[in-house]
């Protein structure tokens, strides 16, 4: 009768650790090709050691541009990746 019941008991353990492994869960990744001119990095502009009130407009002028790119970039990044 003891046997019995540990052998019961040990195919109810088998059973129950088998069906445990045997759930799949299928993720899908979505892929996209993003080109690399989005990618690269952007340049950036040449700060002299001694820089003047002059240079000042310029040189604000050439950080702006650089940040309206960025934000360009990644709004285009943005768009591949939604699928838009």
């Amino acid at each position: 009768m003891r046997l019995k019941t540990i052998n019961a008991l040990m195919s109810i353990c088998l059973v129950t650790c088998l069906t445990g492994c045997g759930t799949v869960k299928t993720e899908y990744v979505y892929k996209c090709n993003i080109p690399v001119s989005l990618t690269q990095s952007n340049n950036e502009p040449h700060i002299d050691k001694k820089i003047t009130w002059g240079q000042c407009p310029v040189l604000y002028t050439e950080l702006l541009n650089e940040l309206r790119q960025c934000n360009a970039d990644k709004q285009a990044i943005k768009q591949i990746t939604d699928g838009k």
